[in-house]
């Protein structure tokens, strides 16, 4: 007796798959709910990291105590720029720091304005700590350095 193969797995599989298709929910309703978690996550991230760490309810959900302020640096130079080219950015380094109570700055034109146009810049910074010997540090643009004091 011969046994023939028989045809309704494809047939099946099909079935399946359009099952599947039909009861999934739509991609554009799943990334629309994602784009709203992700805004909201952010938003609310924003918000805590605006107050100032010590501030009661600064971030409500954060378990644990929160730090001490950030101790006052004392800049001394702060050169921005190329070797050839170069600004003074201490003002705009105070500028970005008054208000944060963890000072992380990144390096970019909003220092002191763009002494090179169209070419990769970097920042020379010393500065010194309460009670601490000067600190010196270097970033390229576009990346963040931490000024804490520690």
């Amino acid at each position: 007796m011969l046994l023939r193969p028989r045809r309704l797995l494809p047939g099946a599989l099909l079935f399946a798959g359009l099952s599947l298709l039909l009861l999934a929910p739509p991609a554009q309703a799943q990334s629309e709910a994602y784009r709203r978690g992700y805004d909201q996550g952010y938003a609310d991230g924003l918000a805590a990291a605006r107050q100032a760490p010590w501030q009661t309810g600064a971030a409500p959900n954060w378990p644990g105590s929160y730090p001490a302020p950030a101790a006052p640096i004392t800049l001394h130079e702060a050169r921005y720029g190329t070797a050839e080219r170069a600004c003074d950015a201490r003002a705009g380094i105070a500028r970005a720091l008054a208000n944060q109570a963890i000072p992380v700055l990144t390096v970019n034109n909003g220092l002191c304005g763009d002494p090179a146009p169209n070419q990769r810049k970097f920042l020379v910074l010393s500065y010194s700590c309460p009670g601490q010997g000067p600190v010196r540090q270097s970033g390229w643009e576009g990346q963040p350095m931490d000024l804490s004091c520690r």
